[in-house]
C-alpha cells in the first residue's frame, strides 16, 4: 500500500463526515467495524479515522467535551459546506460521498464491510453504494416500477434510521432502551406527506417499536417542548396488560430532554404533528 500523506484531503474528509453523521459518539473508536472499513477504503489506520471523526465532532455545538481540537482547514471547509446553520445536509453529503468512494479502487472491500453487525435493515453508511443506487435513494421522481419504489424507500429509511439513531446515541428517547433491534426512527412529519423533510435529522425521533406505532397512529402525542401525551384510548384499555398500562401512565406528561442531541427535533414539526394528534383525539 502506498504511503498516504498525513494531511487529509477534502475527499477523505467528506467520507469521514458521511460516517460521522451515522455514528453515535459512543462508537467513535478504532475498533468500530465501520471505522475500520473506511480506514481500509482510504488506506489509513483505524485510529486515524477515529481521530478524524472526533475532530469533526469539535464543530458540533452539541458535542462539547467529546470532540478534539486538532482540526484542519479542510475539516472546517467540509463541515461548513454541508452545514446549513442548523443541521448537516444528509442528501448532498451522501451523494458526494458516494461519488468519491466510487472513484477509489479497493477491490478487496465488500459492501458488507459497511453493514451494521447489529442490524439487518441497511448499511450503517451509504458511502459505498453505487451512484445509480444513491440517485434512486435520494431523488424522488415518479416511478413506474413498484418494486423499484419499494426498494428505494427502504434504502432511504435505512439511511434515515442510522442517522437518527446516531443523533439519539442509539437509545429510545422515552425509555432509554439501546438495543438496536428495539429502537426505530420515527418521522415527526409523515414520510408520505412531506417529501422535502424525509431525510432531515430534525424530523426524526428514536422510539421503541410500540411507541413508534402509537405515535404514527396518533395514540401518543409529543408537543413542541417534548412533553408526552398518552391518549385516553390507550390509558383506558381495560383489556391491556396492567404492567403496560402502568408504564403508559408513568410516561404520560413527562418531557423528553432534547438538549444534548446533535440536532434537536424541529419545534415547528413537533407542533404541527401534535396538532394532528389533538385533532385526532377530538374526532374520536
Amino acid at each position: 500500500m502506498a504511503t498516504r500523506s498525513p494531511n487529509w484531503s477534502i475527499e477523505e474528509t467528506t467520507l469521514a463526515l458521511s460516517l460521522y453523521v451515522v455514528t453515535p459518539y459512543s462508537r467513535i473508536r478504532a475498533d468500530n467495524p465501520q471505522i475500520m472499513a473506511l480506514a481500509k477504503l482510504i488506506g489509513r489506520r483505524p485510529g486515524a479515522v477515529s481521530f478524524k471523526l472526533a475532530n469533526l465532532a469539535s464543530f458540533d455545538d452539541k458535542a462539547k467535551g467529546k470532540g478534539f481540537d486538532h482540526t484542519s482547514k479542510n475539516d472546517s471547509l467540509v463541515w461548513n459546506h454541508y452545514f446549513d446553520g442548523r443541521e448537516l445536509s444528509l442528501p448532498s453529503l451522501m451523494d458526494d460521498a458516494v461519488t468519491i468512494a466510487n472513484k477509489l479502487p479497493n477491490p478487496d472491500l465488500s459492501l458488507t464491510d459497511w453493514l451494521d453487525p447489529q442490524s439487518n435493515e441497511a448499511p450503517l453508511s451509504p458511502s459505498l453504494l453505487s451512484r445509480e443506487t444513491l440517485t434512486d435513494l435520494l431523488v424522488t421522481p415518479e416511478f413506474s416500477d413498484e418494486i423499484k419504489v419499494i426498494r428505494t424507500q427502504r434504502r432511504s429509511q435505512g439511511i434515515f434510521r442510522q442517522a437518527v439513531l446516531a443523533n439519539f446515541n442509539g437509545a429510545c428517547a422515552v425509555t432509554g432502551c439501546c438495543i438496536p433491534s428495539l429502537v426505530e426512527a420515527a418521522h415527526i412529519l409523515p414520510w408520505a406527506d412531506h417529501p422535502c423533510e424525509r431525510l432531515k435529522l430534525s424530523n426524526g425521533l428514536a422510539l421503541n417499536p410500540f411507541l413508534h406505532a402509537a405515535y404514527d397512529d396518533n395514540l401518543l402525542g409529543i408537543d413542541a417542548d417534548g412533553k408526552i401525551f398518552v391518549s385516553d384510548s390507550l390509558l383506558s384499555n381495560k383489556g391491556g396488560n396492567e404492567k403496560m398500562l402502568r408504564h403508559l401512565r408513568e410516561i404520560n406528561g413527562i418531557e423528553i430532554d432534547f438538549s444534548k442531541l446533535r440536532v434537536q427535533p424541529n419545534k415547528d414539526y413537533l407542533d404541527d404533528r401534535f396538532q394532528t394528534y389533538r385533532s385526532f383525539q377530538l374526532s374520536r
